[in-house]
């Protein structure tokens, strides 16, 4: 049996060189035929970047987003808060880029406070002292949480 990649859940969207790139920084292709467009995880699985398709008509909704980050706690992915929602790649890229550094096993309130900026630098600290991540991760999430 081969592996479900966005090439083969979601043929019609062709190259996204975008996918490429988040795959060059660890993060894992879970794409899946239910879902509206390819899904990309953080290799702590606490996070999720959709990709839609690059043609806004061809996307569900028609004139939605391009890129959204989500940030998983514990419950189930559609309940959770968003990081980013746009169209602009960089900003995605930049907020990729942080949450890949999320550690494992977020809890709700966690996912909530990291996307709405509420007190981020306590919940950094926090993680850093129970070695939940290391000082790298701390450098890259604070310079993004704090934009």
């Amino acid at each position: 049996m081969s592996r479900r990649t966005y090439r083969t859940e979601f043929p019609e969207f062709g190259d996204v060189p975008e996918v490429a790139e988040l795959l060059s920084m660890g993060m894992r292709d879970e794409s899946w035929h239910n879902d509206s467009c390819p899904r990309i995880v953080s290799p702590s699985r606490s996070a999720i970047v959709w990709i839609e398709h690059a043609d806004p008509q061809l996307r569900e909704p028609a004139d939605g987003p391009r890129f959204c980050v989500q940030v998983i706690g514990s419950d189930d992915h559609s309940e959770h808060p968003f990081a980013y929602i746009g169209d602009d790649w960089q900003c995605a890229r930049a907020a990729a880029v942080a949450v890949r550094e999320l550690p494992a096993g977020l809890t709700d309130d966690e996912a909530a406070r990291i996307c709405s900026g509420a007190d981020v630098l306590g919940l950094i600290d926090g993680w850093e002292s129970a070695g939940r991540i290391g000082g790298h991760a701390r450098g890259v999430l604070a310079d993004w949480l704090l934009r």
